[in-house]
């Protein structure tokens, strides 16, 4: 009796640890870094007069197999802010929206560079999008 269960536990110690150590696929999910492509990275809104508003929108073209993601968007100042991202999974070929508003009734006159950090999974990590221009008191 003691022949017959050796060769089962062996059997079942080696299913065991082939399955274990099989490497799980998850369709969607790709842990490594995307790559991406910004037409444009900076948007020159000119020269505005004080008290203007002006809006634009940054677009990110997934370049990779990998699933593009932007985790967070910020402004550098209360004067530049994101009102939306695309927050879903962007696949290859697909297209992320960042959606900026610069406020120049709380930004100071003259020149302007301000910037918009992205965290995302890119192979930057971080994406810097600019906004420039000239603030004039009318």
């Amino acid at each position: 009796m003691k022949k017959s269960i050796l060769p089962a536990f062996i059997v079942f110690q080696l299913f065991f640890l082939f399955s274990c150590s099989k490497k799980e696929e998850k369709k969607g999910i790709d842990f490594g870094k995307a790559k991406v492509k910004i037409e444009n990275d900076t948007y020159n809104f000119g020269t505005i007069n004080k008290g203007e508003v002006v809006e634009t929108e940054f677009v990110i073209k997934n370049i990779s197999d990998v699933p593009f993601i932007i985790r967070s968007a910020r402004g550098t100042c209360s004067c530049t802010t994101v009102s939306s991202w695309t927050k879903k999974e962007i696949y290859k070929g697909e297209e992320a929206k960042v959606k900026v508003i610069f406020d120049s009734n709380k930004s100071k006159d003259g020149d302007q560079e301000k910037s918009i950090t992205l965290l995302t999974n890119s192979s930057k990590n971080y994406i810097i999008l600019t906004l420039k221009g000239n603030v004039k008191v009318s």
